[in-house]
């Protein structure tokens, strides 16, 4: 793993002054609300207290009225609706959300259809719609995907479906030509939010058919926790109108009554009070092994579950394909590190392409993303599946992932996806060549300094400051997520107290403190080189955010520490 620099976040000091002063409140949490560019008392109260009317009107988006008419009209009817979704954690919050919400509102004439991973591929599947068509359905609505699906939507219109998109992934120069296109990253749409999950354009949906017919859009809290689930897996930036939805859904996650969602979160092993950090690293992952390993319809069925022992049964389902996701995700990673460590040119790339034929089409996603970020390069991993490759690319260096890709158009089959994620797939033949543009439009993309690991640092805090009211400020700054990170402090001359531990090899466990203040727990996940250098150094400084840790009905601030500088030279700044 590479050392990170430190590097401050830049923010106004006269702008957190005039905050100080207006709200009586410590320097350091000023600080970190003009960093969030909340920079007055009625913005305070805003960020602090996300309300659910803040909500933008989905009328905004463009196209909405017209999916709002076509879809009251099938509703009236009573025609067979199809909602079509990804196999991924947006795709499938997607579809149990928007079912949901057509059973709440008394149409029964509702199916849903997720392709499979292995036989179809991601999106619009010739599989797909011959199913609706054999089914009778007459209005489809794809959810999480779409928007590049030229072919396919003219395949369903030929066979008497009219076709409603929503999807928030980037359109290509056109679109399809469908009955309505629900997409914030359209370049026609002026839509305030760009950055909604695929869930979230649902939600917006709904959010438009209960304003048309003149219900409260209120009842829609019921069904958030699926789009925090989405916002939160799909790495939304939690701002704005996405930190609203994450908040009502977190809340609505922590109690909720669904039985599925009950059966899931048991199976995680997870604690309350549950945050974002436990959807990422908790729930998403299980729900996406189910797409993984197999198909992906018994997310759906879970989250629809009616009956306690029908969600457990199929909860363990999945907490089953999860471990057998783990083993070939451990496999698979450990064969892609060893290719790149057995190159002695590695170093010298901006990128990584890797492909073994024998890969598990499944897990190559996750693992693109782990060696993203233990090489810190964008990744590229790909395997192959029936003569063709198929791959999972992730970002890393705030690169635009996406526009690498998409300059390399010529030599694929297929892509989509994000700046910091995508998909794709091409001939084997075209491989050498796409591993030769793809890093020379990376080289082109990726800023000087991007193969550098960065931590940013907040503010420079002493521990003293670290006391119940401080945190209990300091969480309302939650949900936490791209774009609204949990803050990095800095602490100097801090010293080791007490026991050091090392847990399960890999850990690090100890309580620090500075020359005046209290003692506080702290743990350093993955980081066992720590473990032998406390003993050569009497004083250090550390990077750290700061959590509540719940344990045997107890709780305690703790330190997650995430680098520590044994020889002074990463955090030369004074302190704020």
């Amino acid at each position: 793993m590479q050392t990170p620099v430190w590097l401050p976040v830049p923010y106004a000091p006269e702008k957190a002054g005039k905050l100080e002063q207006g709200l009586e409140l410590d320097p350091v949490l000023c600080q970190l609300l003009v960093q969030r560019e909340v920079e007055d008392i009625a913005a305070v109260e805003a960020f602090f207290k996300p309300a659910w009317e803040l909500l933008h009107d989905p009328f905004l988006m463009k196209d909405m009225e017209k999916a709002v008419d076509r879809l009251d009209m099938a509703i009236n009817r009573g025609e067979k609706i199809l909602i079509y979704g990804d196999y991924d954690v947006d795709g499938t919050m997607s579809v149990s959300f928007l079912y949901q919400f057509l059973l709440d509102q008394g149409h029964r004439e509702v199916d849903f259809y997720i392709p499979n991973r292995y036989t179809e591929g991601y999106g619009l599947s010739e599989e797909g719609i011959n199913y609706a068509a054999n089914s009778g359905v007459t209005l489809l609505i794809t959810v999480d995907c779409g928007i590049r699906a030229q072919a396919p939507v003219d395949n369903a219109r030929s066979r008497g479906m009219d076709v409603i998109i929503c999807d928030h992934h980037l359109p290509g120069d056109e679109w399809p030509f469908a009955t309505a296109v629900l997409d914030p990253k359209r370049p026609d749409c002026n839509y305030p939010n760009p950055n909604l999950s695929g869930c979230g354009v649902a939600f917006k949906l709904a959010q438009a058919m209960l304003r048309h017919w003149g219900k409260s859009d209120t009842e829609l809290q019921a069904l958030s926790d699926f789009v925090a689930i989405s916002i939160a897996s799909d790495v939304m930036p939690v701002v704005g109108e996405n930190r609203i939805l994450a908040t009502y859904g977190l809340r609505q996650l922590n109690t909720t009554r669904k039985y599925g969602l009950q059966a899931l979160l048991k199976v995680t092993s997870r604690r309350k009070p549950f945050r974002i950090s436990d959807i990422v690293f908790g729930i998403g992952p299980i729900i996406n092994a189910s797409g993984r390993m197999a198909d992906a319809d018994l997310v759906v069925k879970l989250m629809l579950a009616t009956t306690r022992a029908q969600a457990k049964e199929y909860a363990e389902l999945l907490r089953e394909r999860n471990e057998l996701r783990r083993e070939y995700d451990k496999t698979t990673a450990d064969e892609a590190r060893e290719d790149v460590e057995d190159d002695p040119n590695w170093e010298a790339r901006k990128s990584l392409v890797l492909y073994q034929p024998h890969w598990h089409k499944g897990v190559i996603g996750i693992v693109a993303a782990r060696l993203s970020t233990d090489f810190h390069r964008p990744t590229v991993v790909l395997t192959k599946s029936d003569d063709v490759l198929v791959g999972s690319a992730r970002s890393a260096g705030n690169v635009d992932l996406f526009s690498a890709i998409e300059s390399c158009e010529d030599l694929l089959l297929s892509f989509g996806g994000h700046t910091n994620a995508a998909g794709l797939s091409m001939k084997e033949e075209h491989w050498p060549e796409f591993v030769r543009r793809f890093e020379a439009a990376i080289e082109t993309l990726m800023p000087e300094d991007g193969l550098q690991p960065k931590i940013k640092v907040a503010a420079t805090l002493e521990l003293a400051k670290i006391t119940p009211d401080f945190y209990n400020v300091l969480r309302q700054f939650a949900p936490f997520g791209p774009a609204n990170l949990n803050p990095v402090f800095v602490s100097t001359k801090v010293k080791a107290f007490g026991s050091i531990d090392l847990l399960k090899s890999e850990h690090v466990r100890l309580q620090v403190k500075q020359e005046t203040g209290p003692v506080l727990h702290a743990i350093a996940f993955g980081r066992k080189e720590y473990f032998e250098l406390f003993s050569q150094h009497e004083e250090f400084t550390i990077a750290y955010s700061i959590e509540e840790n719940h344990w045997g009905g107890k709780k305690k601030l703790q330190l997650m520490i995430k680098d520590i500088d044994f020889t002074g030279e990463k955090w030369p700044h004074s302190a704020d």
